[in-house]
Parts: C-alpha cells; structure tokens; sequence
C-alpha cells in the first residue's frame, strides 16, 4: 500500500473533533421557554424559581426551574449546576427521584424542564391530614428510605431531606425526592 493510500484512508478513519463553548452545554434539544405556558410559581429555590407550565403542543402540564444565569458568580455555582443537570439525567430511571426531562437556555437563564407531581409536597400533606397515621407514616417513609438508598448506591449524600423536598402524585401514593444538588455531596471511590 502506497503512503499516499495509507494517509487517505486515515484521513477517513479519523473522526471530526466536536467543540462546544461553555454557553452551549446546556443546549441539547431545541426547546425554548417559548414552548410553554406559564401557569404560576410552584416554588422558589436557592438559585432560582420553579414554575408550574404547559406544554403549548402537548398541553401537558411540567415543573420548570428557572436559573437566572447571573446568580451563577462563583465557579462552585457553576459547577453545582452542571452536577445537577449531570446527576438529574443519570438518575432518570430512579423511581424514587424526580424526572428531569429537558434541559436549555437562553440569554438569560438556564432551564430544566421535570416531572410535574400535581399532588405536592409531604409537608402539606401533612398539613392536610393534621398528621399521619402510622400505616400512612410507614408507607411514606419506606419510600424515602428506598429514594435515598438509590442515592448512597450512586454515591451521592443528600443533606436536603425535608419534607418540602418530597413530592408525591394526586393519589398520595407515588413518593419522590426532588434534588438541590448543591445540597448534596458526591464522592467518587
């Protein structure tokens, strides 16, 4: 084989090198916030806020987080953010743990577009019901235990358990645990 052949044959063996900027981590699906309904505020949270929309095509209903971009000042904000999305997407087949379903951004903000669990939180539940029954209490904790224990599996220390942070469906029967990733310690073995 000739020098000549052996370096075309390179040439097409070789694959093109991808480079992104930093502003294009979050971009992988070409959604905008143009593609939703606002419906209102479900929840605010260190770096920004979650709101309740609808999807203009499929009417269905998603929790939004919405990071405001120029809250991100230090590279650990940055960082927390970028663990979140990484972890969030990882963790997708949890059943336990809240979905995340998309993520993208504009000028302004980044956003992560998640499951959307109509039935709230344990802590208003709780309100709700003016406590638990222990059948209930059982029930509910089991869960947790089972959400975390997937966590420590991955090795992820969630130090934001609470019951705000734990949401469950219409029925009071599905149990998730949304994460604040800045809330969680990750150690590599």
């Amino acid at each position: 084989m000739s020098d000549s052949n052996k370096n075309d044959e390179s040439a097409t063996l070789k694959k093109p090198v991808l480079r992104t900027q930093p502003s294009s981590y979050f971009n992988f699906n070409k959604r905008d916030i143009s593609n939703f309904n606002i419906i209102g505020k479900i929840g605010q949270g260190s770096f920004g806020r979650v709101f309740l929309v609808s999807s203009k095509k499929s009417k269905n209903l998603y929790a939004l987080k919405v990071i405001k971009k120029d809250l991100l000042v230090a590279d650990r904000d940055i960082l927390s953010i970028k663990r979140e999305r990484f972890l969030l997407r990882s963790l997708k087949k949890n059943t336990f743990i809240v979905t995340l379903m998309h993520t993208f951004q504009d000028e302004v903000n980044l956003y992560f577009q998640m499951e959307y669990l109509n039935g709230g939180n344990i802590y208003d539940l709780m309100k709700r019901k003016l406590g638990f029954s222990e059948y209930d209490f059982l029930f509910y904790i089991s869960h947790i235990i089972v959400a975390i224990s997937k966590l420590h599996e991955e090795n992820i220390i969630y130090r934001d358990l609470k019951p705000e942070n734990v949401m469950i469906s219409h029925t009071d029967q599905i149990v998730k645990v949304t994460l604040q990733l800045h809330e969680a310690n990750i150690f590599r073995q």
